[in-house]
Formats: structure tokens, sequence, C-alpha cells
């Protein structure tokens, strides 16, 4: 009696992402997570100095489109918030980035996934 095995190859890709943001950064991306759609949330800790861009993005023929952003003010918290729903799966990302051009000292948590 033979014992044939059969190995399954397929593309693997995460349900979920969390990004922090640093003191010492501009701006932070997640890693990349795959779908129709997202849910993301997060908090802008009170010893930021500015407020925070939360923004969802996902990819579409090698380029980084802008879906859904919120600001999130000094010492608050963002609730889940529902990105498009997409006719084509793709790849998400959800950056967060201080307000006004090139600035840091903030500090900010956030979590993208799977609806």
């Amino acid at each position: 009696m033979a014992l044939i095995m059969t190995l399954s190859v397929g593309v693997l890709t995460a349900n979920a992402a969390t990004v922090y943001l640093k003191t010492a950064q501009t701006s932070a991306t997640s890693s990349t997570v795959y779908g129709y759609n997202k849910v993301f949330l997060g908090d802008n800790s009170s010893s930021s100095a500015y407020p925070v861009y939360f923004i969802a993005k996902y990819k579409k023929g090698g380029v980084w489109y802008k879906d859904t952003s919120k600001l999130v003010a000094i010492g608050d918290e963002l609730e889940a918030t529902d990105t498009s729903v997409l006719s084509k799966e793709r790849n998400w990302i959800l950056k967060l980035n201080p307000k006004g051009a090139g600035n840091y000292g903030c500090i900010a948590t956030g979590y993208i996934y799977n609806d």
C-alpha cells in the first residue's frame, strides 16, 4: 500500500495588522492585509504634539489609492471605521500621519482588519 501526500501551496495573507507611530517618525504604515474592504480603528496619545490622520489605502495596478481618512485629535480614540467595499479583493494598508508637513512628536496606534 502506497501513501501519497499532496502539498497545496497558496498565498498566505494577514487578516489584520497593527501600526505604531512613534515620536521620531513623520509617518508609519502597517503591513498589508487582503480583502474587499476593511475596518480600522486606533488612538492618538494625549502626549502627542499634533492630531494624527488615520488613512486606509488600497493597492491597484501597483499604485496605492487613498480610500478613507479620519483625523484624530490629541488624546482621542478612533472608533471602528469602515472602508469602501471594492469590486475586487486588494491589498490594504493603514497609514498614520501627523497633521502638517513633516511633523513628528506623536504617539499613535492603529489597527486594520477584515470585516
